[in-house]
């Protein structure tokens, strides 16, 4: 099985987005997956110009030249691809739009009716094909994720492509903070991150206790809000704002 991923953070893997990524990855990779992680911000990717040229004149090819040439050939060589990607303003970052805006080259244009409505199919139909996203934020409730994740559902309906699930972690600046103030409580959440990954790679869907875990709360809202205020003060302080 061949899992891709695509880290849509500026941060790249320096990242809070890519600290639930990496074990993921890692323990996909343990069970046997062929794993790779793309780092979008390293790649020049242009917007889709919605001349649908890849559809009805140059059919399964873009007529943009640029990174998405070799991007979408890794693309069509996967199994599973892992959307990993900050929320930004209730969605995934901008990069991370303008990659699957530009894989629609590897949907039929024609239109099939399935249980779940209309859809494009794959040119090339693959019956291992699924999507699942990982994700961060810096609010502390995990209900600000629920545009992204109704958005990537839909979006594996319309590819008839399986939803796999979601790995989000709300007051995602923590996890740097309590790896060395609470370690044992931050490992707890990459250790269910990484065990993701192994059902995963073996074909499984992940326990719903393993998502609650990468999602569980590490520190009061009232104590995290405090803390960001008191920090987002001290470096206005600093700048003279």
């Amino acid at each position: 099985m061949k899992i891709m991923a695509i880290n849509g953070s500026p941060k790249k893997a320096a990242g809070n987005t890519e600290r639930i990524l990496a074990p993921f990855m890692q323990g996909a990779a343990a069970a046997g997956a062929d794993c790779t992680t793309v780092y979008l911000y390293d790649h020049e990717i242009k917007p889709c110009l919605g001349c649908y040229s890849c559809w009805m004149k140059t059919p399964g090819e873009c007529v943009i030249r640029d990174d998405m040439d070799t991007l979408i050939e890794a693309f069509r060589a996967t199994d599973i691809l892992v959307i990993a990607s900050p929320l930004y303003v209730c969605g995934v970052s901008a990069v991370t739009k303008l990659f699957l805006d530009r894989i629609i080259p590897v949907a039929d244009p024609h239109i099939e009716v399935l249980p779940q409505g209309c859809v494009h199919p794959p040119r090339i139909p693959n019956p291992n094909a699924g999507m699942l996203l990982v994700s961060n934020c810096g609010f502390h409730e995990i209900h600000h994720f629920s545009p992204m994740v109704e958005h990537i559902k839909l979006t594996t309906s319309i590819s008839d492509c399986k939803y796999l699930g979601a790995l989000l972690r709300p007051h995602g600046p923590m996890l740097s903070i309590l790896e060395k103030l609470n370690p044992r409580a931050v490992q707890a959440v990459y250790a269910a991150a990484r065990e993701a990954g192994g059902y995963i790679a073996r074909g499984e869907e992940i326990p719903p206790k393993l998502l609650t875990a990468v999602s569980k709360d590490l520190v009061s809202r009232d104590a995290y809000v405090r803390g960001v205020n008191e920090h987002i003060d001290k470096v206005l302080g600093e700048a003279g704002g």
